[in-house]
């Protein structure tokens, strides 16, 4: 088998949510992938944290039924504040270990 030279335009990861006075919940995301200029000029570029969300955030996996993407996100932006760091945390990780591992 030979090596997986084009990467998946998506992949799945899990978001650990910050939530006052309760444990991090877990919430699956697929992020959307970026090669390694993009992603350079992505953290380079000062965002609002709803466009850097939705920059990286192709679907949320684990999204209340009946809502759209954009819907649970912003719900989710709005009544936890540390979210967007949270999902960006978790993006810049799966990319890194993506990088370190090949």
């Amino acid at each position: 088998m030979s090596f997986e030279l084009d990467p998946s335009p998506t992949f799945i990861a899990t978001a650990k949510i910050t939530r006052p006075g309760k444990p991090a919940q877990p919430l699956q995301i697929r992020f959307k992938h970026k090669n390694t200029e993009a992603f350079k000029e992505f953290v380079a570029r000062p965002q609002e944290n709803r466009e850097m969300v939705t920059e990286i955030v192709d679907s949320v996996v684990d999204k209340t039924p009946g809502m759209s993407d954009a819907q649970f996100l912003d719900a989710l932006l709005a009544n936890y504040p540390a979210a967007a760091l949270d999902i960006y945390l978790t993006y810049v990780q799966e990319l890194g270990e993506s990088r370190a591992k090949n």
